[in-house]
C-alpha cells in the first residue's frame, strides 16, 4: 500500500513538472519548440563532412544560380554552451561560432566565463544599442559594475544588450567576415548555412515589443525580451539553432523565427572565414547599420596641414556624407599628423561611424576624443592634420 501511494505520489509529481515546463517555454520563449522528435528529422538531413562543408563554401557565389538547387536540409556541427551572465547572451553566441571557426580552446564552452568577458571588453557602453551595450547609463563606470548590470533582471529595455552592427567588427578582429542578411530572407539564411556559414540571430522571446527609447540625438528601438542565438541548420519546416540561454540545441518552424525577428531592423547577421565582405555605401545620409542620422551633426573643419584647400577637400567629403558644415577654419600650429577629430560627449556613439567615414575616404585618423563642451555650437571639429 505504501509503495502504491509513492508510485502515485511521483507519477502526479511528473505530470506537475511537465506541466510547468511547458508552460515556461510557451511563455517566456515565444518560439516553437521541436514539433518533431530531432531523430525523426534527421533522416531527412544532410549531415556535412568537413569535405562537404569545404565544398559548399567554395561554391558560395554560384549558390543563387537555379543550376545548383539547395537541399531540403542541411545542418552545420555546433557545440552547445550557457552563457555565463543573465544578459550575455549575445556574447555566449559570439563566443560559439568563434569556437566553430578557430577551434580555439579560449572560446570553447569549458572556457566561457573568460570568453564573454573578452568579447564584452572589445564593445563600448552605450545607451543606443546598435553602437554598443546597453546596460544602464551607469555601465561606463567600472567593468565589475558592467558585470553586476549583465546579471540584472531580463527582458527589460534598460539593462537590455547589444544589436548587430557591432559585432560585424569583432568578427573581423579575429579573422572572419560578418554582413547582414534581408530580414526575411529565408533563402538567403539557407544559403548561408549551405555554404557553411553559421547565423547569428536576433529573437524577442516571450511577448516583447519594440519600444522606441529617446536619445540624445533621436530614437532608437529597444525591443523587451531580445535575446540571441547561432543558426546552425534547416529543413523544409524550419531552423535548427543553438540557444545559449538555456544551453541546448533547439528546433524552430519558420514562421516562428519571423515572427520572433521582425522586430529587429538586423536580425541576421552570417558569419563566415572567406573573403566577402559586406558592402558599405558610403553616400547614405542615414547609416543602414546603427540608423545614424548623419545630418544631425554640425561639424567644423580645420585645416591644420600645409596643403592649401585641404580643408576645403574635406568639408566636400563630409557634406557627400551627409553631414552639415558649419565652417572652415585653419588651425592651430604644429598639428600631428592625420585627422584629428573632437565629439561632444553626448554624442559620442557616433564616433564610430565618424571614424569609418572618415578612413574610407582614405585619410589616417590620428586622435579621437568626445570631450568637446556641451555648449560649443559645432557637435564635432575635425582637424586636418600635417
Amino acid at each position: 500500500m505504501e509503495n502504491e501511494i509513492k508510485m502515485r505520489k511521483f507519477f502526479v509529481g511528473v505530470v506537475v513538472f511537465l506541466g510547468l515546463y511547458t508552460f515556461f517555454w510557451l511563455r517566456f520563449f515565444h518560439v516553437a519548440p521541436f514539433e518533431k522528435s530531432k531523430a525523426s528529422l534527421s533522416n531527412n538531413l544532410v549531415l556535412p563532412t568537413p569535405a562537404a562543408t569545404a565544398t559548399a563554401s567554395t561554391n558560395q557565389n554560384v549558390l543563387g544560380a537555379t543550376t545548383v538547387p539547395l537541399p531540403q536540409s542541411y545542418m552545420l556541427s555546433v557545440t552547445a554552451r550557457k552563457q555565463v551572465f543573465n544578459l550575455s547572451c549575445e556574447f555566449a553566441a559570439a563566443a560559439a561560432i568563434l569556437y566553430h571557426y578557430k577551434n580555439d580552446e579560449f572560446f570553447s564552452p569549458n572556457n566561457e566565463l573568460t570568453a564573454e568577458k573578452t568579447l564584452i571588453a572589445k564593445i563600448p557602453s552605450s545607451m543606443n544599442p546598435n553602437i554598443g551595450i546597453r546596460m544602464g547609463e551607469d555601465a561606463t563606470a567600472s567593468a565589475d559594475l558592467l558585470y553586476q548590470n549583465l546579471n540584472k533582471k531580463f527582458g527589460g529595455t534598460d539593462y537590455y544588450g547589444v544589436h548587430a552592427p557591432p559585432f560585424i567588427d569583432v568578427f573581423w578582429e579575429y579573422g572572419l567576415r560578418a554582413f547582414p542578411i534581408k530580414k526575411g530572407d529565408i533563402d538567403a539564411l539557407k544559403k548561408a548555412i549551405f555554404s557553411g556559414h553559421l547565423v547569428m540571430t536576433w529573437i524577442k522571446t516571450g511577448y516583447g515589443k519594440s519600444v522606441d527609447v529617446a536619445l540624445s540625438y533621436g530614437t532608437t528601438p529597444v525591443v523587451k525580451g531580445e535575446h540571441a542565438v547561432v543558426i546552425y541548420g534547416y529543413n523544409q519546416d524550419g531552423v535548427f539553432l543553438m540557444d545559449p540561454g538555456i544551453g541546448v540545441n533547439r528546433f524552430v518552424t519558420y514562421a516562428s523565427l519571423l515572427e520572433a525577428t521582425d522586430p529587429f531592423p538586423l536580425p541576421f547577421l552570417e558569419v563566415n572565414p572567406s573573403i566577402k565582405e559586406f558592402s558599405y555605401d558610403p553616400t547614405a545620409r542615414i547609416d543602414q547599420l546603427t540608423g545614424l542620422d548623419r545630418s544631425v551633426i554640425k561639424v567644423i573643419v580645420q585645416n591644420g596641414s600645409r596643403e592649401v584647400g585641404a580643408g576645403n577637400t574635406m568639408a566636400a567629403i563630409l557634406k557627400d556624407f551627409g553631414y552639415k558644415i558649419s565652417a572652415i577654419e585653419k588651425a592651430g600650429e604644429n598639428q600631428q599628423e592625420g585627422v584629428n577629430i573632437l565629439l561632444k560627449k553626448d554624442l559620442s556613439d557616433y564616433g564610430s561611424l565618424l571614424r569609418k567615414d572618415i578612413s574610407v575616404a582614405g585619410y589616417q585618423i590620428a586622435s579621437f576624443s568626445a570631450t568637446l563642451d556641451r555648449d560649443s555650437s559645432p557637435d564635432a571639429v575635425v582637424v586636418v592634420g600635417e
